[in-house]
């Protein structure tokens, strides 16, 4: 070998570096959604079929990092760390109006009397009367699932009693008697030209 070939292979020998492959550790991270269900509730204080949402509720999700090692000797990826992070779900409560009011009126009746005092073939009101009410509550089961209205209890009360419209009707028989006017004419009291 002459002198420059020995010169040239010193300075590559010199510089020669090994060759470094870098090699991806970062951990791998997958999310999953875990969706939330509804839950429904019955509510008496609130109006029949309303609905109120009391909790908004959250999807909650599942989280898994995996973490992984290099063998500097074979540059081999393996996992090392295998982690679940689960944050659960908060349902949904939503609150359902379950109690229906019926409120039915109860006509106006009316009552017959006699009354001694009146004559006969006088009729007078005394009372033109009240309706009542009736009041029919229905209390519903509710699906907890769907919010859906199932089977109920009923129970009915008059709330407001009826009061009856009083005809009187009189049963003695008219006077007939006369009496004198301011001019000393006598005049009965059945008629104006007497």
């Amino acid at each position: 070998m002459d002198k420059l070939q020995r010169l040239v292979h010193q300075k590559l020998w010199w510089k020669k570096v090994d060759e470094v492959v870098l090699v991806g550790t970062k951990p791998s991270v997958e999310t999953k959604v875990i969706a939330n269900n509804t839950i429904y509730e019955a509510d008496p204080t609130l109006l029949y079929q309303t609905e109120k949402v009391v909790v908004s509720g959250k999807e909650g999700s599942e989280k898994t990092t995996i973490t992984y090692q290099v063998d500097a000797q074979t540059g081999q990826v393996t996992e090392r760390d295998h982690q679940k992070e689960v944050t659960a779900p908060i349902d949904k409560v939503v609150k359902v109006g379950n109690v229906q009011t019926i409120v039915t009126p109860i006509p106006i009746k009316e009552e017959r009397r006699q009354d001694p005092r009146l004559d006969k073939d006088l009729e007078k009101v005394e009372s033109q009367g009240e309706p009542g009410e009736t009041t029919t509550t229905r209390v519903y089961e509710v699906n907890s699932q769907t919010g859906e209205m199932l089977s109920h209890t009923e129970t009915s009360t008059v709330t407001k009693a009826m009061k009856p419209k009083d005809h009187l009707g009189g049963n003695q028989r008219k006077q007939t008697t006369s009496s004198s006017s301011e001019y000393g004419v006598r005049k009965c009291y059945r008629c104006t030209t007497c």
